[in-house]
């Protein structure tokens, strides 16, 4: 119901600019503690769809994902590895009680979890004074595009978007959403630390297509699955992927794009 979203929001907005703000330890653990929900609604899912799940493994994947995070890298190559590796391992250790299939759906799940979440502490450390800002401008672009999605979509819909995935959503609904992520990073480029209004522009139309995408691809799962939502932990948004899907995914296109386009600038 709309006024459960209203006042879920009016209680974790101050707690999420707060930790933003601060960034350091409190975002580690917030982000360990998103991760670690994430991967039990995936989990959730995962039995749903009949496939075993390895808890363990995923937690230790998020955990060596976070970490790299924390140690500044910026090539994920070497985690990546660690993680694949594991995974080889259990094929091998686990047989015949762990299949393949079972291995690349527990591997999906977290690299969904572990390497989205973690981009958002890349995000925040990105320069010594636009981090606060590049992560704010991450999330209130999200959080614009779904605003303008959602009231676009409600008055003006007509076109399905992706009928058999989310037959509430339109065509005209999603050219809404991206024009209210413009406007809002248009908004902010007055606090931005550097770039050009083009730039954040750009980067606003990018956000909206890009997390209009996660959610899109978090709903098939949810249909895969057979479920409305992911879990009901947070009271009129569902769970933590319900909440974070657009996120999650525009998580690493803003870092690079950041760092490729506006911070080189």
């Amino acid at each position: 119901m709309l006024w459960q979203r209203v006042l879920s929001a009016l209680a974790g907005i101050p707690l999420a600019l707060a930790v933003i703000w601060y960034g350091g330890w409190p975002l580690v653990i917030v982000l360990a503690g998103l991760i670690s929900l994430a991967q039990w609604e995936l989990n959730r899912v995962l039995v749903k769809l009949h496939i075993g799940t390895t808890p363990v493994l995923t937690l230790l994947s998020g955990a060596l994902f976070l970490l790299g995070a924390v140690q500044g890298l910026k090539d994920f190559g070497l985690v990546l590895s660690a993680v694949m590796g594991l995974y080889l391992a259990a094929l091998v250790f686990k047989y015949p009680r762990f299949s393949v299939a079972e291995a690349g759906a527990n591997l999906l799940a977290a690299l969904y979890t572990g390497w989205f979440f973690s981009q958002l502490y890349l995000l925040r450390n990105i320069s010594a004074t636009g981090g606060f800002f590049f992560l704010l401008f991450l999330l209130v672009c999200n959080w614009a595009s779904d605003t303008g999605a959602y009231f676009t979509g409600r008055s003006l819909g007509k076109t399905k978007l992706a009928p058999e995935v989310s037959p509430k959503k339109s065509v005209e609904g999603a050219i809404g959403g991206i024009a209210g992520a413009i406007l809002a990073a248009l908004a902010l480029k007055g606090l931005a630390p550097e770039g050009s209004l083009l730039a954040y522009g750009i980067l606003g139309a990018l956000i909206s297509v890009v997390g209009q995408l996660g959610d899109l691809a978090e709903s098939a799962l949810k249909r895969y699955a057979g479920v409305k939502d992911s879990s009901n932990l947070i009271p009129g948004h569902g769970g933590v992927l319900d909440r974070f899907d657009s996120v999650l995914l525009t998580a690493p296109l803003a870092y690079y794009y950041i760092n490729l386009v506006i911070l080189p600038g």
